[in-house]
């Protein structure tokens, strides 16, 4: 009868943890990553890179990495897209903006940037920081610290396990020596459980509301959300290749739905994949 009363015991404990843990866990999913609504893109944009959503006119924006192409359409069935030259043809990897400029990243690290206005004039650029050959396709808007923050895909520096996070001061108008962090490999596999080798983000963007920051990575195809300060992985998530074929940009609504896009794989055209927002 012990016996009995404490195998009993064991298996309502069991349970009771598996249930904490699936309601801890469902708590913090906040999108269905299974079941995005996809807006399959025209063939200009097969080398669509990174994204940004325009709250005022409900559009998106993007880059392309081979010809210095921007690019405006909205999520309709069939999208028009409206397009401008930025400049020399370069691998553009990523876009952010703010109240009225664009920046966009060269995989070389260097920024690009013009005002909120068209045709696109007044271009500036700032060489990169590093002069090593290095290479970023992350960036995305700090508000809160009026800076532009790129994360390494593949930096010479880098000791192994991480990836450095540089700063833009757009104040100063001048990249940060000293706002430099690093995101440990080791933190994200032990949320994962899974060892992946290296991280290799693509892409970046903050949450509208709490501030988390929402990693991608094409090549280990995961989606990692840290902290605002990019001190904590809060989780991570794996993303199914059917899905996400080659996800390169990602993105917020104000109203905290997701947008990531795909470069075209094979016959499959690039898309962008609206994911609902779970109240």
């Amino acid at each position: 009868m012990k016996q009995c009363v404490i195998i009993c015991s064991a298996i309502l404990f069991y349970f009771l943890c598996s249930s904490l843990i699936n309601a801890k866990q469902n708590a913090f999913s906040e999108f269905d990553l299974n079941n995005p609504v996809v807006y399959p893109l025209p063939d200009d944009l097969d080398e669509i890179s990174g994204i940004v959503y325009h709250p005022q006119s409900k559009t998106v924006f993007a880059v392309d990495d081979e010809e210095g192409n921007l690019f405006q359409f909205s999520l309709t069935k069939k999208i028009t897209l409206q397009k401008w030259h930025v400049g020399k043809a370069r691998d553009y990897e990523g876009i952010a903006l703010t109240d009225n400029r664009f920046y966009l990243l060269a995989s070389d690290g260097s920024i690009t940037s013009f005002p909120f206005s068209f045709p696109v004039k007044d271009v500036v650029a700032f060489d990169s920081p590093v002069k090593k050959k290095n290479e970023f396709e992350s960036l995305y808007f700090a508000g809160d610290r009026n800076q532009l923050m790129m994360i390494c895909k593949e930096c010479r520096d880098d000791k192994k396990g991480e990836t450095t996070v540089f700063a833009f001061d757009l104040q100063k108008k001048a990249f940060d020596e000293n706002a430099g962090t690093k995101i440990k490999l080791d933190v994200i596999e032990k949320k994962t459980g899974i060892k992946i080798g290296s991280f290799k983000p693509s892409a970046a963007t903050k949450h509208p509301s709490n501030g988390n920051v929402y990693i991608l990575s094409s090549i280990n195809h995961v989606l990692v959300v840290m902290d605002a300060e990019l001190k904590r992985v809060l989780q991570v998530y794996p993303l199914d290749k059917k899905i996400f074929g080659q996800p390169e940009g990602i993105a917020f609504t104000p109203e905290g739905h997701l947008l990531i896009s795909n470069e075209a794989v094979g016959k499959a055209p690039s898309n962008v994949l609206f994911f609902q927002h779970k109240k």
